[in-house]
């Protein structure tokens, strides 16, 4: 009761359960005890499977469909049968997520295979991996967002001096754009955010914004002949898949 509520929605909920899961548990692959939910829960640690259980096992006590997945995981010289799992989320199907690494994250090193796999295949790689997406960090954990959230600002009347819109979340992520007419933020993991528009080294904006998941967020400016920025209108639309 102290990681849910019933205010929370779905997307939510799951993620603090993961969350509580990257605190509470440590990956050990080393271990040769049991690796079912209990006895890792008990013991603090477990292997990728022992891990996978676990955070199954309190994704369904918390109400959600949750199932492991069972396949390999592919480094650049070897391959290792691995463990992760799926949650069911509302409007967004079985999404993927690997505790071992972070909250609703997976690779394309990961690949599905089955249970009763005795046998590694040989996996060559054809092509150098390109450099994995940049996820938000969340309490130093990697966080791929649901849907995700993204944030518009548009300039009015653009001027003369460089303009960089500068958003920084409660997590300690930073991102920047520069605006010319308007600069975009997508993938935004929701919850709070700092936007800062900033003219050549001057703070001229400051505007705290609320972000809901799978919501577009717009933000017009307006620049007056004082050098100072106004803000002109917030629009805010939830986005369907």
């Amino acid at each position: 009761s102290s990681v849910l509520s019933a205010d929370l929605d779905a997307f939510t909920r799951a993620t603090r359960v993961l969350r509580w899961v990257a605190r509470s548990l440590s990956l050990n692959i080393s271990s040769t005890g049991d690796q079912d939910a209990v006895s890792v829960l008990r013991r603090g640690n477990g292997r990728c499977s022992g891990l996978a259980n676990a955070t199954v096992a309190l994704l369904r006590a918390a109400g959600f469909e949750a199932r492991t997945v069972s396949g390999l995981l592919v480094s650049d010289d070897r391959v290792v049968p691995h463990r992760w799992l799926e949650c069911l989320l509302p409007g967004a199907g079985w999404v993927p997520t690997d505790p071992t690494i972070g909250f609703w994250v997976v690779t394309p090193r990961h690949l599905v295979f089955s249970d009763t796999v005795t046998d590694l295949p040989v996996v060559e790689m054809v092509s150098p991996p390109e450099d994995p997406p940049h996820y938000p960090v969340i309490d130093g954990v990697p966080t791929r967002p649901d849907l995700g959230s993204e944030l518009v600002c548009r300039v009015v009347n653009p001027c003369g001096g460089r303009l960089v819109a500068v958003l920084r979340g409660d997590s300690g992520v930073e991102l920047r754009t520069e605006l010319e007419k308007e600069g975009r933020f997508s993938g935004l993991f929701p919850g709070r955010w700092r936007l800062e528009v900033r003219r050549d080294s001057d703070v001229v904006l400051r505007q705290t914004l609320d972000l809901g998941n799978g919501e577009h967020y717009s933000v017009a400016v307006r620049i007056d002949d004082e050098d100072c920025v106004r803000l002109m209108g917030r629009d805010r639309v939830r986005r369907v898949k």
